[in-house]
Order: structure tokens, then C-alpha cells, then sequence
């Protein structure tokens, strides 16, 4: 009896798939630190309370995710990146559980940030702005909405990874919003849909089966690199503008355009590895994922050594 306690509570633990949090602690950093870069005071306090709200939200989206795809996910064909965790597929009584989890990472996030409003006097813009980061992850997932299936699930996961992540991390630290956000957010929205092709292209024969209206599955999976490379190519090209006429003499967005170049080469490779019979998707995935958490290391280095 306590042997399986603790056996579903890794199982628990599992479904999170926890290292999707590595990039998006990174995102929320470097927009904290792009916040300093452009006037705010980091206080380390009003940091990991910021991060303690979005980490648990960007956790919840995990928990949710995998519990509404809990009957189309295949554990046969899972991998770190794709299919879900291939938890609820094989121990179909930890549903509830992780839904309870979803749940209450939630209700959590969103609790405490009213807390912090009323309580501590933070501006209560971010009760909306946590509010709406929360809503766009269940209905990523959740019916009726349910966005994988009407062809939106693209345009929200680019929203998280260019706007809730490196928004919370620049929100939180400013207090305030600022139109210098948006120097930040577009060229890393861009980056958002090189990240979620990455992710969608192992598993798309199962999406297709499932009526999942994935982009990959629309396109096809050579279209489809095409489309991802031109991501971070619109991504390398918003930095170089922003280097040429943005604030900061440019410094910070040259290093960015540079580092941006990591992902853009490694998609550009896919596209031409794809045309090969017999090459390997999953290690297509696997490669475009660590060329984005190099990048988002290199900016996170410089903004650390250069404040």
C-alpha cells in the first residue's frame, strides 16, 4: 500500500514534465533582467514571488495538458518533448489527481497575486495579466475551446513563450507597464512558433488520428521546418532592427541578434536534413530544443555580466 503511495506520487511528479520549466524560468529571468537594463531596481523578494505565480501557472499548463490528452496521447511513440508524459495513458486512475494538481498550481498563482495586490500594493494589472496567462493554458487543452483542435494551439503557445514568460519576469521587476516590453515580446513571440514546431513534429501521426489541427499536421512535417525556420529567421531579424534603432545603443539586442542565430542554423539544418529518406525527427526535436536553451542561456549570461 505505501510502496504504490509513493510509486503514484513520482508518477505525479513525472507528469509535469518539469524540464519544460528550465526554458521558461529562463524566459521569466531575462525579462526581469531586461526590466533592470531599462530602469527598474531588482528586488530579489518581489523576483521569486513573481516566479513563485508564473512558475506554478506555467506548471498547472503541464498538468492540464496532459489530462485533457489523457485518451489520445500514446506512451509508445512519447518522447521528452512531445506526446504528453505518457503518465495517464497506462495509470488512468491518477486523472484526477493531476487534474487537482492543475487545479490548485492554478488557484494558487492566481490567489496569491490577488494577495500580493491587495495585501502588499502591487498594481492590480497583474491579476488580469496572471488571469489571462492562466485561461490561454486550460483552453490550450480544455473543451469546448480547446485550441489544438481549431488550429490556434501555435498562436498560444508563441503568446506564452513571448509574452506570459518574459512578461511576468519584466512585470514583476517593473511593476509597471512599459511600451520597451513590447522590444522584447515580438521578437521572442516569433521564436515561440520555432519552439512549438519543434515540439509538435514527432508526434503528428498521432495528432492527425486524434483531430488535432496542428500545424504540422496541416502542413506536413518538411512544410512545416520551413515555417519554424522562418520563425526564428523573423526572430534574428526583429533583434537586428531593434539593434540598428533600438534603445540601449544597441547593445543588448546585437548580442540577441547574434545568439538568435543559434536556432535559425539549426532550423535551417533541419530543413535541408529533412530532405534526406530515413532521417531522424525526434533528433531534429531534440537538437532545435537545446539550440533554444542555448540562446536563451547566452542572453540570460549577458544580461547577468552586463546589467
Amino acid at each position: 500500500m505505501g510502496s504504490d503511495r509513493i510509486r503514484d506520487g513520482l508518477l505525479l511528479v513525472q507528469a509535469g514534465r518539469l524540464h519544460f520549466l528550465v526554458a521558461g524560468f529562463l524566459l521569466y529571468v531575462i525579462g526581469a533582467l531586461f526590466a533592470v537594463r531599462m530602469g527598474a531596481v531588482l528586488e530579489m523578494q518581489t523576483f521569486l514571488l513573481g516566479y513563485l505565480i508564473c512558475g506554478t501557472a506555467h506548471l498547472s499548463v503541464s498538468y492540464s495538458n496532459d489530462y485533457y490528452d489523457r485518451l489520445t496521447d500514446d506512451p509508445a511513440i512519447q518522447t521528452r518533448f512531445s506526446g504528453g508524459s505518457g503518465v495517464l495513458p497506462v495509470n488512468p486512475h491518477l486523472a484526477g489527481p493531476v487534474f487537482w494538481t492543475a487545479a490548485i498550481l492554478s488557484l494558487f498563482s492566481i490567489g496569491f497575486t490577488l494577495l500580493l495586490v491587495l495585501i502588499a500594493g502591487f498594481p492590480a494589472f497583474l491579476i488580469a495579466f496572471v488571469a489571462a496567462g492562466i485561461t490561454l493554458g486550460w483552453i490550450y487543452s480544455a473543451p469546448p475551446v480547446r485550441l489544438t483542435a481549431r488550429g490556434l494551439g501555435e498562436v498560444a503557445t508563441m503568446a506564452a513563450f513571448g509574452i506570459f514568460l518574459p512578461g511576468g519576469g519584466y512585470l514583476f521587476t517593473a511593476l509597471q507597464l512599459a511600451p520597451e516590453m513590447l522590444w522584447l515580446m515580438i521578437p521572442l513571440f516569433f521564436l515561440g512558433l520555432f519552439f512549438i514546431v519543434s515540439v509538435e513534429l514527432p508526434d503528428f501521426r498521432n495528432d492527425a488520428a486524434t483531430g488535432k489541427k496542428t500545424l504540422v499536421v496541416r502542413a506536413g512535417r518538411k512544410q512545416a521546418l520551413r515555417i519554424a525556420a522562418l520563425g526564428a529567421a523573423a526572430t534574428t531579424f526583429a533583434f537586428c532592427i531593434l539593434a540598428v534603432s533600438g534603445p540601449d545603443s544597441g547593445q543588448f539586442f546585437t548580442v540577441a541578434a547574434f545568439a538568435s542565430g543559434v536556432p535559425l542554423l539549426f532550423g535551417i539544418a533541419a530543413v535541408h536534413l529533412a530532405k534526406r529518406d530515413g532521417f531522424q525527427i525526434e533528433k531534429i526535436t531534440e537538437w532545435n530544443m537545446r539550440s533554444l536553451i542555448l540562446f536563451l542561456c547566452i542572453l540570460t549570461g549577458y544580461l547577468v555580466v552586463w546589467p
